[in-house]
Formats: structure tokens, C-alpha cells, sequence
């Protein structure tokens, strides 16, 4: 779960470990990739947020496709998806949410990219 503000964090994290998820943090793209690259087979799913500093959600999800090309990804924003990510190439697997979302709207995202329906 990839999120540069501590809250966002803190909310999706819980929700995700109701969900039955062990959960993993990070602060920005970059202490993602490097704890993504740490653990990539053990890792069922990535949630990270299209817009942070320092290294993107672009930035980062095409380094976590160079890594695992099939790992399934929801990207979060607190914009529509076409105006957060329309340049966005996420690929294979991967869906979207928008901020603030309810516990069933990650639900049925996280649902949708691990039965590779997205």
C-alpha cells in the first residue's frame, strides 16, 4: 500500500488487513519499489496512489511491471479516473478507485484485479 499522506495510509491499511490481507506501507514510490523488489513473489496485490512526490504512481508502476509483469494493481485518487491517470498505461490487471472510497468500493477493486477481470 503506497501513499505519500500518513492518514490515507493508515485507513486503506486497515481496511485491506479486515479484508485478510497482510499489509506492507510505504510512504512514496519509491520506498514501495524497494520493499515491492524485497518481496515480490509473496505479494498477492499493489495499492498505490496515482499522485505523490518524489517518484509518481507512473514512475512507479512501470518499475513494478519491469519487476512483475502480472502483479495486479489498484490505483487510488481523489480525482475521476480520467482526469487522475488518463496518460496512464497501467496494463495487465489493473483497476482504479476513487478517494475517499468505501470498504466494499476497495473491496470490489481488489476483487476485480486478482480474478484478472480488469
Amino acid at each position: 500500500m503506497v501513499d505519500d499522506e500518513a492518514d490515507v495510509r493508515e485507513v486503506a491499511a486497515e481496511l485491506l488487513r479486515r479484508l485478510g490481507f497482510e499489509v506492507r506501507t510505504a510512504c512514496d514510490g519509491r520506498e514501495g519499489l524497494e520493499a515491492f523488489q524485497a518481496a515480490a513473489d509473496r505479494i498477492a496485490v499493489v495499492l498505490l496512489d496515482v499522485a505523490m512526490p518524489e517518484m509518481g504512481g507512473e514512475e512507479t508502476v512501470r518499475a513494478l511491471r519491469c519487476i512483475r509483469p502480472d502483479v495486479p494493481l489498484v490505483l487510488m485518487s481523489g480525482f475521476r479516473q480520467e482526469f487522475a491517470a488518463p496518460h496512464l498505461e497501467a496494463g495487465p490487471r489493473a483497476g482504479f478507485v476513487q478517494r475517499p472510497f468505501t470498504p466494499e468500493q476497495l473491496a470490489s477493486a481488489l476483487r476485480t484485479v486478482l480474478e484478472g477481470e480488469a
